[in-house]
């Protein structure tokens, strides 16, 4: 009898009394193979119905000697036990040499096999010291499974019966060696992207369908001179996929691990990182007009043809083998994992319009005009190109025919694509169209103090066939044709019937009060972009347009562009006069209800200068500077909650008792009789769903002309609220506002303090009766000003009482039992023993000028987190506030003027390129940053309660989950 199990495998073993001298019992010789010499495995046999151990032992390969166990009628359960990380067992039962005698052998062997995949070799990478990590971010996931064999002893006959039975346990660490494709170890390189095949026996694992795993490569013992590796290679796939083996980990598969690395470090389900997994796959797989085989993603080869970003990755794989460079390393995957766009050289500098065609595309400028194939984004094919008389200013396209405006209006029909018809039509008074839009081959066209139709339905004909008067916009939404211009009671627009295209019938007007940017539509809803973000109205009613209650304060949009699937609003962030910084970006809304858009997320673009963009299914062709980039609409990032529609941003924000404190900043434009005033209101949000505050002030009860925010910091039931009045009339100086928060959710105000003049203020600090304010110049330069002292012993009443001086621009400080830390210029230690005349104890210099600094303690050691100029990030040894010293430095991705706020292990850092940054703490030593999800606008200010993060930003208040507690 020779029967083998697998590790699922339970063995009823019957043995039979067949003649004379023969007992009924069985005698069981144990061993093991397969082990490292040095490791052992657990064997035992159980009575199953006494529950008494009848055998137990631990063997070792090299155990020989007497392993043997005489088991008389019964039954008993065989089990091994201990298997050590990194192996798994088998079983085999075969009969011995001597009468009624069986051997029964566990055979082990190591988990994982990592070989060479075929490639290009990166010379100098030494991977001969690697071991592998394989971790499931679900509890209990996979599941080590350990044989188990139940034996009858019985009277007559000999039989087999299989079961199974499984033992989980959280993670299981696999020790790798490199071997070459023969099995023999050597000292082996990757191939240019650092690919790894790995073979694993599909028993380890009995784990749900929607289980997600991550492997993670790295050096035992981190870089050194067995193995050079100087980042880990991870790699994130379902239970499934990892079953069936002859997946990769490479450069591109660490890519998509960095894009999932906050949901999987959040909680978030199962369901729904697959579903992420999916969607960043796409990001950096062009692939074509059909959905991403996640199989075939994560069977990478060496070859980049079909691979976006091939610069970034080919950065990352350089990099593979240098020093450890954190910084380098970063901008290379931060790049590499950049929202998925294929590239297309085409056009240039001169073009700046755009119009698509299923996969055509035609671009027009200041001199030419261009049809392209683009069936293959990254290599588009030139079909055509002709001289425009002068410079475009508009175009538009329907059924494969471009219409082009001008001092008139080009016609192109390139339903012959090889070969299209063009015919030009000069406007009789000499005048340039501006705008035109199209419906039925009749085209409405914008000049100065006219709105004419041309009859265009002999395109070598055209005729101008009615003059509509002036306008400022057009737009042509189904049926309606809608004019956007002033009326006597302000701005507005005319709906009208065009089911006389050459002669439209009027049907209404609607008085918006503000000009409109932009006009696009949406079936019978028209989207709209004006001075504070898009407004919706429904033209369904021929009566007129009702206005939709959809909004989305934002004011920094400039166009919408629009289909049956998403609306698109691009955004150019320079125009908010109070940040100069340019970036533009697109905000993705869903249109599937297309009265109540829901936003899905935001791209923001490399290239700062769009020109022109259209949506087509669910892609984006954004027309640039530097070419047409494709962005795939299904691929947006995991984002915050939003809780948008008070206009101004968030700039300090507070949760307290299940409710959310704002300072809003907004300014009030220029209305041709003030000038425009800033005002800052403080709202009430309520947070019985966490994931949507929702608004319980009113929003203008509580406000302050001409302020500043500079933060809260709350005293039992008392938020305090700072801020610096910027009043054009008289000198700056900072306000110190006292509300009593005794009855949850309602603002009593109370008492007030003030700081000097010609001062300004930033975030408070609380100790124990009193607050201590960061002051600096009115220019912001770096006056040797420090901190004021507030009095808030009575603690409606606070007292203002002196200040403090510090050499250097003072960006923030920290407080901690007796001690005030400084980010002024380097970090300056203050002792509070007496708060009302501090004392300075050391000086500490940094590299950089500090901007910001938090206090933590860890295992009851205390550290100092400093943000500086560059930006750094540092970690500092403050056990001994007079001797400071510095443990890590990172170069950190992101501005210098982030804010930040600390929860557990981990440090929250929003900044203003829209994404979220989380360093890990645990390891003070060590701190590793990860990428979180994007953000819809910049962050102001950060607050973290109940497990969530709250974040305020240019638009409003966004919500993200908290990492999980390790």
């Amino acid at each position: 009898m020779n029967i083998k199990y697998g590790l699922t495998a339970l063995l009823l073993l019957t043995i039979t009394a067949c003649g004379a001298g023969k007992e009924g019992k069985v005698e069981i010789h144990s061993t093991v193979a397969g082990l490292n010499p040095q490791l052992s495995v657990d064997v035992r046999f159980i009575n199953t119905q006494s529950g008494n151990s009848v055998y137990s032992k631990s063997l070792s390969v090299a155990d020989e000697g007497d392993n043997s166990v005489t088991l008389p009628l019964g039954q008993y359960r065989f089990t091994v036990d201990r298997i050590p990380d990194g192996y798994q067992c088998t079983s085999e039962l075969n009969e011995g040499p001597g009468e009624n005698e069986q051997h029964f052998e566990v055979i082990c062997s190591d988990g994982a096999i990592v070989s060479l995949s075929s490639g290009v070799t990166l010379a100098g990478v030494d991977l001969s010291g690697l071991h592998a990590t394989v971790v499931s971010p679900f509890s209990a996931s996979i599941q080590q499974l350990r044989p188990e064999m139940i034996v009858s002893v019985l009277e007559d006959s000999v039989t087999g019966v299989d079961d199974s039975s499984t033992y989980n346990i959280d993670y299981h660490r696999l020790d790798v060696q490199l071997l070459d494709e023969s099995g023999e170890a050597s000292e082996l390189q990757s191939d240019a992207l650092g690919n790894l095949t790995v073979r694993y026996d599909s028993r380890l694992l009995n784990s749900a369908p929607d289980t997600l795993i991550t492997v993670e490569f790295a050096c035992a013992d981190g870089q050194s001179s067995s193995c050079n590796l100087n980042h880990p290679m991870r790699v994130s796939l379902s239970a499934e996929r990892f079953a069936a083996g002859a997946w990769r980990s490479n450069v591109l598969t660490e890519i998509l691990y960095r894009k999932l690395e906050y949901p999987l470090s959040a909680g978030y389900s199962a369901a729904a990182i697959n579903v992420e997994l999916e969607k960043m796959a796409q990001r950096v797989v062009s692939s074509g007009s059909g959905p991403v085989n996640l199989d075939h993603v994560l069977a990478w080869s060496g070859e980049m043809s079909n691979v976006s970003h091939s610069q970034a990755v080919n950065e990352f794989a350089a990099l593979l083998s240098q020093p450890s460079q954190q910084s380098e390393l970063h901008q290379a995957l931060s790049r590499a994992a950049s929202p998925a766009m294929a590239s297309a050289s085409i056009g240039g500098a001169d073009f700046s319009l755009m119009g698509l065609s299923g996969d055509y595309v035609i671009v027009a400028g200041t001199t030419a005009v261009q049809l392209f194939d683009i069936s293959d984004i990254q290599n588009p094919a030139l079909l055509f190109s002709h001289l425009l008389p002068d410079a475009a200013a508009d175009l538009v396209v329907q059924d494969n025919i471009a219409y082009i405006a001008h001092q008139g209006v080009m016609v192109i029909d390139f339903n012959n694509p090889v070969s299209p018809l063009v015919h030009n039509y000069s406007e009789p008074r000499g005048a340039r169209y501006s705008s035109i839009d199209v419906r039925n081959h009749y085209i409405y066209a914008l000049m100065p103090d006219h709105t004419v139709i041309l009859d265009a339905v002999q395109s070598d004909a055209i005729t101008e066939v009615n003059d509509l008067g002036r306008s400022d916009a057009i737009h042509v939404a189904g049926d309606r044709l809608v004019m956007h211009k002033f009326f006597n009671l302000g701005y507005g627009f005319a709906v009208y019937d065009l089911a006389v295209p050459g002669n439209p019938a009027q049907l209404s007007e609607y008085i918006t009060h503000e000009r409109m940017w932009s006009l696009d539509h949406v079936g019978n809803i028209l989207y709209t972009v004006q001075l504070n973000g898009p407004v919706l109205y429904d033209l369904s009613d021929a009566s007129g347009p009702v206005k939709l209650p959809f909004s989305s304060y934002d004011p920094t949009l400039l166009s919408a562009d629009t289909n049956d699937r998403y609306a698109i609003f691009r955004s150019n962030h320079s125009t908010e006069y109070f940040d100069p910084t340019s970036w533009e970006r697109l905000l993705l809304y869903s249109t599937a209800s297309p009265d109540a858009p829901v936003y899905l997320g935001n791209v923001v673009l490399e290239d700062t200068e769009i020109r022109d963009l259209a949506v087509q299914g669910d892609r984006a062709y954004v027309l640039t500077a530097s070419g047409l980039d494709l962005v795939d609409l299904n691929a947006t990032e995991p984002q915050f909650q939003t809780t948008l529609g008070l206009a101004g941003s968030v700039d300090s924000i507070h949760a307290r008792n299940h409710h959310l404190y704002t300072a809003r900043f907004y300014v009030v434009p220029d209305n041709g009789v003030f000038e425009s005033t800033d005002f800052t209101y403080l709202d009430v949000y309520s947070l019985a769903d966490s994931d949507h505050p929702a608004l319980v002030s009113d929003p203008e009860a509580h406000y302050y002309v001409s302020m500043e925010p500079a933060g809260f910091v709350e005293a039992g039931s008392t938020l305090y609220f700072a801020g610096t009045f910027l009043d054009f009339f008289s000198p700056a100086r900072g306000g110190i506002f006292a509300y009593n928060l005794s009855s949850p959710g309602m603002l009593v105000a109370e008492g007030a303090a003030f700081t000097d003049y010609e001062k300004r203020i930033n975030r408070p600090q609380i100790f124990p009766g009193y607050l201590f304010i960061p002051e600096y110049g009115i220019t912001g330069s770096n006056d040797d000003l420090g901190f004021s002292i507030v009095d808030i012993q009575n603690p409606v009443l606070p007292a203002s009482i002196g200040s403090f001086a510090l050499s250097g621009y003072t960006a923030a400080l920290a407080v901690q039992d007796q001690y005030l830390f400084a980010a002024s210029g380097g970090i300056q230690v203050v002792d509070l023993s007496t708060p009302a005349a501090p004392v300075l104890m050391s000086n500490f210099e940094t590299s950089g000028i500090t901007q910001n600094v938090l206090i933590a303690e860890n295992l009851n050691k205390r550290y100092a987190y400093v943000l500086e100029s560059g930006p750094n990030f540092s970690v500092l040894d403050a056990s001994d506030p007079l001797n400071l010293s510095e443990l890590a430095r990172i170069t950190f991705p992101g501005s210098a003027d982030m804010q930040w706020i600390r929860d557990g292990h981990y440090i929250y850092a929003a900044t203003k390129d829209l994404h979220l940054q989380i360093i890990d703490i645990q390891d003070p030593q060590l701190p590793k940053v990860m990428v979180g999800p994007s953000l819809r606008g910049a962050a102001r200010s950060l607050s973290v309660q109940g497990g969530k993060l709250y974040v305020g930003t240019d638009y409003g208040v966004e919500v993200a989950n908290l990492l999980a507690a390790e």
